[in-house]
């Protein structure tokens, strides 16, 4: 929510910037009419007061759409186990901070020359149409205003590496930094791009150069819309798939443990946590040649210190009664040595500094048959549950919970049985109306892993609309500037120029100042997708690895260009397929 409000915020003012031209115009036309500063500037200012406003309740309102028709079923991983209703909480304080910070950015850009005029004084400066004038003090970008982003890019580096429970707090500053790094930055590429344009032979490029360099603030407004995109995409879906692979590989040890699963139907039991009679079902797979052998797996919730954690059990003999890719703090095979001996039990990181424990230690515990104590053989992830978890081996479970049930069995099948066969036995004896379900490991896989991506869905689709918008506001902000230098582009073609190298022009204004703006947000993107995975990690106790998501920076740096050039291109045909140019006076 942070990052997205943040990103949002930044994109509105660099979507306002794209219009700072259009004002100017404006503030000429009325100085021209005998306006007075200070009326220029309230008309500048209330007109940024009405577009902010105006934006900021339209964006409530397809939230409240997305809300009620696309975000509204709750995830089955949830309402397997708390009772969720289906009521809609609304926070008034995110309603004032979305339509303030629309409001604050629309003025903040939209008043960019009112800003210009009062510290200037004088109207001089928008006497020309059409210019933007470069020499305006809060448009020139310098040493100054480079060396402050960088800053503050550091200071959230090292806040970030120091306390990285304030993570999401210090992303608004790593933001605000990459919006001043980037105005020095783009200048500084144009005026190289300046000089590379004048040893190429294509006019397209020269004179795309030539418009984006008389246009500072466009160009600037162009590279930090497809930046922030860029960025918002990374730092949020990043860590997400982040932590898809870190499940990924917690699903596969786990499952590794056994060729067939039964438990209760895991569509309505996804923790494994409601308990069945399996003694009379053990004995009966016992007797199969299908079976080599059967083994116990215990689980359900215990409440300690306020938190409700998941308490699961395996037999002694199990392959993985702790997964090693879970495993942060011990050794994996001492650590599994330990938990087939007993008295040992291995917990979730957090929930073992929380009572200062280290492995080795000795603690009580509160159980359901009272203090019982254990020593720590590892800590780990909090595997699937947040709230953390506490695993022991099968026996220690029935004796500390005072029950022979099972939560699931585990089955191999013997070495000269197919696994088709050996579920077909294994069915047979459980019955086909039975409440028990019979899976492979490979079908539990692939059920959790669609459980994770559920809980992951909401991510993509945000990082979806981060896209979609900053598409819809590079293309409205592109033709709308087209539409205003339409004169001129039409002179170009009166001049000789081909249809072809006109939407070239048009192409490289567009594409390449985006896909600068989208290269330098890859950049801080991987930064936000390190430093909000370890905040992930940090306060849910996930497995989180990091691994720059290059994959999904390319098709996002892809799709990007090619929407917001054929967004820009296909409604530009249109403006230039008519022959007749209306003239400045109809206009």
């Amino acid at each position: 929510g942070t990052i997205s409000l943040a990103v949002g915020i930044l994109l509105a003012y660099n979507a306002m910037l794209l219009t700072v031209t259009a004002r100017r115009r404006i503030v000429a036309s009325l100085h021209m009419l005998g306006a007075s500063r200070k009326s220029i500037v309230a008309s500048l200012v209330f007109d940024a007061l009405i577009l902010g406003l105006a934006g900021s309740l339209l964006g409530l309102f397809f939230g409240d759409i997305l809300s009620r028709y696309i975000f509204n079923e709750v995830p089955n991983y949830l309402s397997a186990v708390y009772s969720i209703g289906n009521q809609r909480v609304i926070d008034p304080q995110i309603i004032l901070l979305s339509v303030g910070g629309g409001i604050l950015a629309a003025v903040a850009a939209a008043s960019r020359p009112a800003i210009n005029l009062l510290k200037t004084g004088s109207l001089g400066a928008f006497s020309k149409e059409g210019s933007e004038s470069t020499k305006s003090p809060s448009s020139v970008p310098n040493w100054r205003l480079l060396v402050g982003g960088i800053a503050l890019v550091a200071l959230f580096t090292v806040v970030s590496f120091l306390l990285p429970e304030a993570t999401l707090v210090g992303m608004a500053t790593l933001i605000l930094g990459i919006a001043m790094i980037l105005p020095p930055l783009i200048k500084y590429l144009l005026l190289a791009a300046t000089r590379l344009s004048g040893r190429t032979n294509s006019p397209a490029l020269r004179i795309s150069v030539g418009e984006l360099a008389s246009a500072p603030t466009r160009a600037t407004a162009l590279a930090a819309i497809g930046a922030l995109a860029m960025f918002a995409i990374l730092a949020v879906t990043g860590p997400a798939r982040d932590m898809e692979r870190g499940l990924g590989r917690l699903q596969t040890n786990i499952y590794s443990n056994a060729d067939i699963w039964i438990s209760p139907r895991l569509e309505e039991n996804s923790f494994l946590a409601k308990p069945f009679e399996h003694a009379n079902i053990s004995k009966r797979l016992n007797r199969l040649s299908a079976v080599d052998s059967v083994w116990i797996g215990r689980a359900s919730f215990l409440d300690l210190n306020e938190k409700r954690i998941l308490a699961f059990s395996f037999s002694r003999t199990v392959r993985f009664p702790i997964a090693p890719s879970q495993i942060i703090d011990g050794d994996f095979k001492l650590a599994t040595q330990r938990l087939r001996q007993g008295g040992w039990i291995a917990l979730t990181e957090t929930l073992a500094d929380e009572r200062n424990l280290k492995v080795g230690d000795e603690f009580s515990l509160p159980t359901p048959t009272g203090e019982q104590r254990f020593r720590l053989a590892a800590t780990t992830t909090s595997y699937v549950w947040p709230s953390g978890v506490l695993l022991l081996n099968a026996s220690d479970y029935a004796r500390v919970w005072n029950t022979r049930q099972a939560s699931a069995l585990m089955v191999d099948i013997a070495d000269d049985t197919s696994l088709i066969d050996g579920k077909a036995a294994i069915q047979k004896v459980i019955g086909s109306s039975s409440p028990l379900a019979v899976k492979t490991a490979e079908e539990n896989r692939a059920f959790s892993v669609a459980m994770t991506r559920q809980a992951t869905a909401r991510v993509n689709q945000i990082a979806d609309m981060v896209l979609a918008a900053a598409v819809l506001a590079i293309a409205a902000a592109m033709l709308g500037s087209i539409w205003q230098r339409r004169q001129r582009f039409w002179g170009l073609v009166s001049l000789g120029m081909g249809s072809g190298q006109l939407y070239r022009t048009i192409f490289y204004e567009t594409g390449v100042i985006l896909l600068v703006g989208c290269l330098i947000g890859m950049v801080f993107g991987f930064l936000g997708q390190f430093f909000t995975g370890r905040w992930l990690h940090v306060t849910t106790a996930y497995s989180v690895p990091f691994e720059p998501a290059w994959e999904l920076a390319f098709k996002t740096l892809i799709l990007a260009i090619v929407l917001a050039v054929l967004a820009v291109i296909l409604p530009a045909r249109f403006i230039f397929s008519t022959k007749r140019v209306p003239s400045l006076s109809q206009e």
